[in-house]
């Protein structure tokens, strides 16, 4: 028997975010963090579309600025580690790349442009690479991977994850959607580390609203996290369930430009517990993220083919 749309969705998120046998990648589709906080690759348009994956032969260039702020952290010893705004700034250039209707590539660099006096890190802050394969308007497969320096030069960390990403409305300009995967992290600290790693269920809902033409979109998401296995190697760690947050908003009415702005609050741990936190600026700690981008969107697509494509989608 084929299970309605809905009944699919909702199996997909309560089985991930529940399952006794488990007893945590754009975040958001638009938004890649480190240490594995991305629960998705997509590109922020899809918001604003019919679709998870581009069916469109595109090229996607963006570029994004975010700040980091946290309350308290351990990034010394002789200070709270508060972060206050513009302390911390963080560009991200990426590139998407859509062929065939149903595969999107992606990738993208860190760059450090801004961090306290009591900080020497590296301008580099580490990468990213994503792969979606689409299983139609509303289903997709998800794979993402990321590395990047440690505070202090301690080292390395690398983050891989796969999951699984489905959609459905209840109005032209009101969807759900949730994804759900596996990440798993590893610190690379030298042969005497004994290089820990930990594994999480990851499982991300959002709510969307969007305009009837898509020149509008904002959206709510939650990410739920609950470790799996963890190895502590020589290095102490407790990874913790997390739950984060996150709230959108984009711009696409001006042709094939995208502009949008979004907050985030990620849950690490606790300062005063350093085993449960990652010697990382970015997302290695509890912080909330302020974050302004734009996407610029180029056609490769044949015109006569994009038109039987915009037949089967629907339109845009």
């Amino acid at each position: 028997m084929v299970m309605p749309n809905r009944a699919l969705f909702a199996a997909l998120f309560v089985t991930a975010a529940s399952s006794p046998a488990l007893a945590q990648v754009d975040a958001s589709p638009g938004v890649s963090y480190s240490a594995g906080e991305s629960i998705s690759v997509s590109s922020v348009r899809s918001y604003a579309e019919d679709w998870l994956v581009n069916p469109f032969r595109e090229l996607e260039v963006e570029g994004s600025f975010r700040f980091v702020t946290a309350p308290e952290s351990n990034l010394t010893d002789d200070d709270d580690g508060e972060l206050r705004f513009t302390d911390v700034g963080i560009f991200h250039a990426g590139a998407r790349y859509s062929f065939a209707q149903r595969f999107e590539v992606a990738a993208g660099i860190d760059l450090l442009a801004k961090q306290p006096s009591y900080l020497d890190e590296p301008a580099w802050g580490g990468g990213n690479l994503g792969f979606r394969y689409s299983l139609g308007r509303k289903w997709a497969l998800w794979a993402s991977g990321a590395g990047g320096p440690l505070l202090a030069d301690a080292g390395a960390w690398g983050d891989a994850a796969v999951g699984l990403q489905a959609r459905t409305s209840i109005d032209e300009t009101i969807r759900f959607q949730a994804s759900s995967g596996v990440a798993g992290t590893r610190l690379f600290m030298g042969e005497d580390s004994g290089r820990p790693w930990f594994t999480e269920l990851s499982t991300h809902g959002e709510a969307l609203l969007r305009s009837p033409r898509g020149e509008v979109a904002g959206w709510l998401g939650v990410d739920y996290r609950i470790p799996l296995a963890h190895s502590d190697g020589n290095l102490e760690i407790d990874p913790q369930t997390r739950l984060n947050f996150q709230l959108g908003f984009m711009l696409g009415y001006v042709g094939k430009w995208d502009l949008y702005a979004i907050y985030a609050v990620i849950d690490r741990g606790e300062a005063e517990d350093p085993a449960t936190t990652l010697p990382i600026l970015d997302g290695g700690f509890d912080q909330s993220q302020i974050i302004f981008g734009a996407a610029r969107r180029f056609d490769l697509e044949d015109p006569k083919k994009k038109d039987e494509i915009l037949q089967m989608v629907g339109g845009r």
